[in-house]
């Protein structure tokens, strides 16, 4: 150890002012200003141990946050207590740096016994090694050992030289004492073993390089050259600071930088600088911003009121980060009297805690209840001790978790009732099998066990479900996971299904819930039927869509071909051929018909049939069916008779599909009624109750027969689709057995019923009733109709149209160029959408027939394209198609075409469209 207690002792202060602790600031700022200290200790003259001290850094600080000085004591706000140690300890100078860095401090108290000697500064101590640097700048051996000429020098003073050899021991004995030595041009002469510690570099490597080279960062060096030119030419010196220099790795060290600059003894000036090591201080300084960081974090975030009291129980502190109600948000109780700031009651409770707290140095924990305003305020009191004569009082608002313990009980309750009411068996069961508990909702079927028997899971279950049932427990506790399954168990000879779930509880035992799912079961069935029952409705719809496609193609062909015979579109024919063809005509017409009336039933079943409802007059709506049935009842000698009521308003309803109706009920009427039989309709408004809008108006159409009749038996199967009475009818009758399945449908969506009275061999009446609402008729419309009934102009060789026919079917094509041909019209071909579109972009046709479903591009997005083409915007197209389900029509409408021809096609109806369009 290298001691010195003569040094050290000269550097201590011995008079330090002290101040009381209830002074406040203010007075204790004019005691510093009188004695011109820029410090004061806290505390009692006599009692040295646990001053404080207030600093002029302390009072910048407070000053900077506008806190009211004259009114803070100077116990509220001192810094930490004051290190301290014994004036014996003060032998070591190593040991008083480094307590200067471990608590990061600028003062220490030094005490002998409990009698205060004084105080040492930091800044006291490195004036006193500022010192000892400048006497060893002048000891001729420091400089022998730097290598520096020292010619013939005599030695003038023994003891001063034992005294400079004391000196150069210190500094190199020093751990984190950082000694250099440098000549006017800044090259190094002296270096000792700390700075070898401190930079990294020896003192051979050291010695003679310059010192903005060796341990400057480059981003100060110029300036340091400066600083020193300056200095050594009678500049201003340069002032002790803190510097990060460079260590020899490059790595950053901190220290703190004194200097001095004395004249060897040929009188040249040489800089002496002394480092002190702060990395330590530094990580330290670091550390503690942290801890302080966390500290004021973790006060800001708990929602205590906390305040410190002294033994005589007054307040030395207080932290309050929310409103409690005791005191307001911004009062600050510290230096008055617990006593004067709670009631008597709670006041005398927290002096006994307190009293508690420092006599046996043990936490205290209770609960109180204080009125604040009209509640009752639950709190939690912990009392711990902070000093000899000082506790920690912290007071937590319980009010919620009271109320949480409360709501607590009342939720355990509820539980239990809901236990007690769900349809689900709670077991509680160990890894053995054991039932520990059982608890059964209402409605649970439980099979009971011997009451003089332990319950356990083989009691009542069979073999294979008791094992399913512990082997799911023992992977419910191996994984730590819920485990789901179900069972089917037989309850007083009815399978039910149940769900499991087993659920870990420990290691040892797990939670069995069971419930009966065999209501879901079913439901789930059921569900699953209506699923297939809906896929089975889109294929059939697909199927029907499809199927009317390829009947539609060849009866286009068909019917166009035999129109364009009886036309003699192909050459005269006589009579018999002619009776030939209105044969087939007739054929292919019924097959037609059989078609639309599938498509019908299909459109109808899948909600896909939308009404055009319009006022519409009931007589001539009767009339016009009759015209269809009149012929085959002239041929068959039956006698229609029809019964009108006067003044009969105009109904709402679609006419075409009305129209649709009368004619099957009419069709049937003439089929079963025996020749010279009689049919008979009748028309008439009613009154009706409805069930929602009272007395309403309906119109009632009844058409009956004197045919064969209908048994009882067999009128519900009437109106199903596909069905007829029975074989023998079928094969005297032709039919496909749709026709009053559709008349029932169509009827009902117009919100009306369909009735039928009949007897076998008297005959049938049918009655149809629909609603007949006050309906305003609409004026009539001049509507561009085409008139079968006129025929079409004829071929006029003169005016040249060309046609574009886009079409793959070779029958089609033949049937459509040779009729209109006929008519004098030029004809392009194209077999799909793409030709399409070439060729009416080359050929600029007059009129475009697109059929819709071609290989490669279908029709309707070459209509698409064709529209997009500016020379093709306005050429008339009409799309020809053997699609005919809902919505066809307006697709391709939308995609461009002027017309929609469903197929099989009239050839007249097409040649009469053609000049519509064509405009002749």
């Amino acid at each position: 150890m290298n001691s010195l207690p003569r040094d050290i002792l000269s550097a201590i202060s011995r008079y330090p002012p002290i101040v009381a602790p209830e002074l406040n600031v203010i007075e204790a700022i004019a005691l510093m200003d009188k004695t011109g200290s820029s410090y004061a200790l806290v505390g009692k003259e006599n009692f040295a141990r646990g001053m404080g001290i207030l600093t002029e850094r302390d009072i910048i600080r407070l000053n900077s946050q506008r806190l009211p000085l004259d009114q803070l004591s100077v116990w509220a706000v001192m810094s930490h207590p004051v290190v301290a140690l014994q004036i014996s300890e003060l032998t070591d100078i190593n040991a008083v740096i480094l307590l200067f860095q471990e608590h990061s401090v600028r003062h220490l108290l030094v005490l002998e016994g409990d009698r205060l000697v004084g105080l040492l500064e930091k800044e006291n101590l490195t004036e006193l090694l500022a010192r000892q640097v400048r006497a060893f700048a002048q000891n001729p051996i420091a400089q022998t050992q730097n290598h520096l000429e020292i010619g013939n020098r005599q030695t003038e003073d023994a003891k001063f030289w034992a005294s400079e050899q004391r000196s150069q021991k210190l500094f190199d004995a020093l751990p984190k004492i950082s000694v250099q030595g440098y000549s006017s041009d800044r090259q190094v002469i002296y270096w000792n073993d700390a700075s070898e510690k401190i930079y990294g570099y020896t003192s051979d490597e050291a010695l003679g390089q310059n010192l903005e080279n060796l341990i400057i960062p480059p981003a100060m060096r110029q300036d340091v050259i400066n600083f020193i030119e300056a200095w050594v030419n009678g500049g201003e010196p340069i002032p002790a600071s803190e510097l990060t220099l460079m260590a020899k790795d490059g790595s950053d060290v901190h220290v703190y930088s004194s200097h001095v600059l004395l004249n060897n003894s040929r009188n040249e000036p040489e800089l002496y600088c002394v480092d002190i090591d702060l990395s330590d201080h530094r990580q330290t300084e670091a550390a503690l911003k942290q801890s302080e960081f966390q500290s004021r974090a973790i006060l800001a975030v708990i929602p205590d009121v906390m305040f410190r009291v002294g033994a005589d129980g007054i307040c030395r502190g207080f932290v309050q980060n929310r409103d409690f109600g005791i005191l307001p948000l911004d009062a600050d109780p510290t230096g008055k009297l617990i006593a004067d700031l709670m009631s008597e009651e709670i006041a005398n409770q927290q002096l006994y805690y307190l009293q508690q707290a420092l006599l046996t140095g043990e936490l205290q924990v209770y609960e109180q209840q204080i009125q604040i305003d009209d509640r009752l305020q639950d709190e939690e009191v912990r009392v711990v001790k902070s000093g000899d004569d000082e506790v920690l009082f912290m007071i937590r608002n319980i009010s919620d978790r009271k109320q949480s313990e409360a709501a607590l009980k009342q939720s355990e309750m509820t539980n239990r009732t809901i236990i007690e009411t769900i349809p689900d068996l709670l077991i509680q069961m160990d890894m053995e099998g054991r039932y520990l508990r059982m608890l059964a909702g209402s409605g649970v079927r439980v099979i009971p066990s011997n009451p003089s028997d332990q319950p356990e899971v083989n009691n009542g279950l069979p073999a294979d479900l008791a094992e399913q049932r512990l082997y799911y427990a023992k992977q419910a506790i191996e994984t730590g996971s819920l485990q789901i399954y179900e069972q089917i168990f037989t309850v007083e000879d009815e399978q039910r299904y149940e769900e499991v779930r087993i659920a870990p509880l420990n290691g040892r035992e797990v939670l069995i819930i069971i419930r009966d799912i065999t209501d879901a079961k079913q439901v789930e069935f059921e569900r699953s039927l209506n699923e297939e029952l809906i896929r089975a409705t889109r294929l059939k719809d697909e199927f029907l869509a499809n199927m009317s496609h390829e009947l539609r193609t060849p009866l286009n062909a068909i019917l166009g071909m035999t129109e364009s015979l009886v036309e003699q579109i192909y050459g005269d024919i006589n009579e018999r051929q002619i009776k030939a063809l209105q044969t087939i005509e007739k054929s292919g017409s019924h097959l037609l018909e059989l078609i639309n009336d599938i498509l019908d039933v299909a459109k109808i079943e899948s909600g896909q049939m939308e009404l055009d409802c319009r006022p519409t007059a009931v007589v001539p709506l009767c009339q016009s069916s009759l015209a269809f049935v009149r012929q085959q009842a002239i041929s068959k000698r039956i006698q229609i008779e029809t019964q009108w009521q006067n003044n009969l308003p105009d109904v709402l309803v679609d006419e075409r599909r009305m129209r649709q109706v009368l004619i099957n009920l009419l069709s049937n009427a003439v089929k079963f009624t025996a020749d010279g039989g009689q049919i008979t309709v009748e028309v008439a408004l009613t009154s009706q109750e409805d069930p929602l809008l009272g007395m309403r108006n309906h119109l009632q159409i009844a058409i009956a027969d004197t045919g064969i009749g209908i048994s009882p038996e067999n009128i519900h199967k009437l109106f199903q689709p596909f069905i007829q009475i029975d074989s023998a009818l079928n094969r005297k009758y032709q039919g496909t057995g749709l026709g009053l399945a559709l008349v029932k449908r169509i009827v009902e969506l117009h919100g009306g019923t369909v009735g039928l009275r009949s007897e076998v061999g008297v005959g049938s009446c049918f009655t149809i009733v629909i609603p007949c609402d006050d309906v305003i008729p609409l004026t009539p419309e001049l509507e561009n109709k085409i008139d079968l009934n006129r025929a079409p102009s004829q071929a006029n060789h003169d005016n040249y149209f060309s046609i574009l026919l886009a079409e793959d079917n070779e029958a089609n094509i033949a049937m459509l160029s040779a009729y209109l041909e006929a008519y004098g019209y030029h004809l392009l071909f194209a077999k799909n959408g793409l030709e399409a579109i070439a060729i009416a972009q080359k050929e600029q046709p007059d009129l475009i027939l697109m059929d819709i479903q071609m290989p490669i591009m279908d029709g309707l997005e070459a209509i698409q394209k064709i529209r997009q083409i500016p020379s093709l915007v306005n050429v008339p197209i009409i799309a020809l198609t053997a699609l005919a389900m809902t919505g066809d029509r307006d697709r391709c409408l939308a995609s461009g075409a002027t017309e929609y021809l469903p197929k099989p096609i009239k050839l007249k109806e097409l040649v009469q469209t053609i000049q519509n369009l064509l405009n002749f």
